[in-house]
C-alpha cells in the first residue's frame, strides 16, 4: 500500500524532474538539463563496460584480455558518479519505486543506438529472501520489469535463485568481494524453460567488480546456457 501511495503521488508530480524539480519530460521524469548531464559511458569494454581512453582504439580492456568474465558481452551506458547515484539510491534505499521506470527509460534509449543481441530471456540478479523480506521489493527486478516492457522481452524471475546470504559488497575490497559472492547463486534444474534458452541477459543496477554477475554466469553457463550478456545501468 506505501509504495502504491507513493506511485499515485509520484503520478501527480510526474511533470517535474525527480532532480532538480524543474519542468520534465513526462516520459522520463527528467529534465533536458539534467538528462543531458547525465554521465554517459562512452567507450568501454565490450566484456565488462569498464571504461577505455577515448583516444584507444581497443575494445577489449586489460583485465579482460588477461582474464575474462564467464559472461560473453557487457553493456552498461551511464557511469556510477554524479546524477546516476541519487537516482539509483533513491531506488534501492529510499523505496521510490517509480524510478526503476525512470532508469529503465534511460537504458534502453542507450541500448537502442547499439547494435545489440536481444535475448531469450532477462534474468534480474535476485536477493537473498532474508533481504527481500528486508527491504519488500528487489529494484533489479523493479528495472528489469520495465526494461521487459520496452524491448518486449520476456522474464524469468525463477531460473536464479541467491541461496546464501551474502552481505554488502559496498565496504568490501576486490578480494573480499569475489570471497562473499563464491557459490551465492543457484539454477532451479526443475525449470523447464532451461532446455529452451541458448542466450541469457542478466540484469543489474550497478556492476563495480563483476563479481556478483560473475558468481551467477557461472551457474547459468553450468546449467548449460550458451551465451550470457550482462546489462547494468551504471558501471563503477
Amino acid at each position: 500500500m506505501k509504495h502504491f501511495i507513493q506511485f499515485l503521488q509520484h503520478q501527480i508530480s510526474s511533470s517535474h524532474c525527480i532532480l532538480c524539480n524543474k519542468e520534465a519530460d513526462i516520459e522520463i521524469s527528467l529534465c533536458p538539463q539534467c538528462i543531458n548531464n547525465l554521465p554517459i559511458n562512452q567507450q568501454a569494454c565490450i566484456y565488462c563496460a569498464i571504461p577505455l581512453s577515448s583516444n584507444t582504439k581497443q575494445l577489449i580492456c586489460g583485465h579482460c584480455q588477461k582474464n575474462p568474465f564467464i559472461f560473453d558481452q557487457s553493456f552498461s551506458p551511464f557511469l556510477y558518479h554524479d546524477s546516476i547515484i541519487p537516482l539509483i539510491h533513491q531506488l534501492k534505499y529510499q523505496e521510490k519505486l517509480y524510478i526503476a521506470r525512470t532508469l529503465a527509460k534511460l537504458f534502453t534509449h542507450q541500448l537502442q543506438k547499439i547494435n545489440f543481441r536481444k535475448p531469450d530471456a532477462l534474468v534480474p540478479i535476485p536477493l537473498h529472501t532474508s533481504k527481500y523480506k528486508q527491504r519488500g521489493y528487489n529494484q533489479t527486478q523493479e528495472i528489469t520489469n520495465f526494461i521487459s516492457k520496452e524491448l518486449h522481452i520476456p522474464i524469468d524471475n525463477q531460473l536464479l535463485v541467491r541461496k546464501k546470504p551474502t552481505i554488502s559488497q559496498q565496504s568490501l575490497n576486490a578480494k573480499q568481494r569475489q570471497n562473499n559472492m563464491k557459490d551465492a547463486f543457484e539454477v532451479k534444474q526443475e525449470n523447464n524453460m532451461i532446455k529452451n534458452y541458448h542466450h541469457i541477459t542478466l540484469i543489474d543496477d550497478v556492476m563495480t567488480t563483476g563479481n556478483t554477475l560473475q558468481s551467477a554466469a557461472k551457474q547459468l553457463k553450468k546449467s548449460g546456457i550458451s551465451v550470457i550478456d550482462t546489462w547494468t545501468i551504471a558501471r563503477a
